[in-house]
């Protein structure tokens, strides 16, 4: 009995407790509910509107081990037609991923990691639908563009 309760001892006071701080203020996920966001083209121009974005707030947990915050953010933009939305997460790296969909239809899928948090500029490709096939997003700006073969949007 004496070794049980030795052992629920360490056990409870081998635990820390790990602040978790929110999601930060970040450029490269950075939005406001309500906020507009316009992409051009050479000939037209889609407005869209901040539908929603929630990013997880600080907490804290007890641990006996190394463990990470879980830092996440989530976003949907809206016009007319086109809903995007995406999701941010934190961690060793910085990882999204990014749904461009009309109605209940999928349009594309764009998921990508940014390695050791390093500086980006660069264009991911998914070939899967014809209608968007191609994202723009950097380090500094974010999600800043999408396209095809035949259009360019870009956020002004």
């Amino acid at each position: 009995m004496k070794k049980i309760v030795l052992i629920v001892c360490v056990i409870a006071t081998s635990c820390k407790t790990i602040e978790c701080d929110p999601f930060p203020n970040v450029p490269f996920f950075s939005y406001e509910k309500n906020q507009k966001c316009q992409f051009i083209s050479d000939n037209d121009a889609l407005t869209f509107t901040v539908t929603e974005f929630h990013g997880s707030e600080a907490y804290s947990f007890k641990s006996n081990c190394d463990c990470e915050c879980d830092l996440y953010a989530s976003v949907r933009l809206e016009n007319q037609n086109i809903i995007i939305s995406g999701e941010s997460s934190i961690d060793l790296n910085v990882n999204f991923q990014y749904i461009i969909q009309q109605s209940d239809d999928v349009l594309n899928t764009f998921s990508f990691s940014i390695r050791n948090k390093s500086a980006i500029d660069t264009i991911i490709s998914n070939k899967e639908n014809p209608t968007y096939t191609w994202m723009r997003f950097s380090s500094d700006k974010g999600f800043y563009g999408f396209g095809n073969d035949k259009v360019e949007y870009i956020l002004k």
